[in-house]
């Protein structure tokens, strides 16, 4: 199984802010197009990444008991970046959050 997470996007402000935070965690991925003009955000096997059919999406092979997941914040909380340390507070024992939407 693949280490790089998969990026399902398309051009647009949203998509570019989830490559600019992929940039900069250095995190290893993979850009797969999702055509907005072609309507394929509507497409069955799309649907099932991204329910809602928005873009962008991003699945994690190396989720929970090693299965893939997809969740919007999932890099910067495994990452532990953007996440700010208290002094004197132990990290979180928490590595990622199953769900978070945006």
């Amino acid at each position: 199984m693949s280490d790089l997470i998969d990026l399902y996007y398309w051009p647009t402000p949203n998509g570019w802010k989830i490559t600019i935070m992929l940039e900069e965690l250095a995190a290893p991925y993979r850009v797969n197009l999702v055509d907005l003009v072609k309507g394929e955000q509507f497409e069955p096997a799309f649907l099932k990444l991204s329910p809602n059919n928005r873009i962008p999406a991003l699945i994690d092979p190396r989720g929970p008991n090693e299965e893939p997941i997809s969740v919007d914040d999932l890099p910067p909380l495994k990452h532990d970046a953007f996440t700010p340390q208290m002094q004197g507070c132990p990290p979180c024992p928490i590595p990622f959050c199953p769900q978070v939407s945006l």
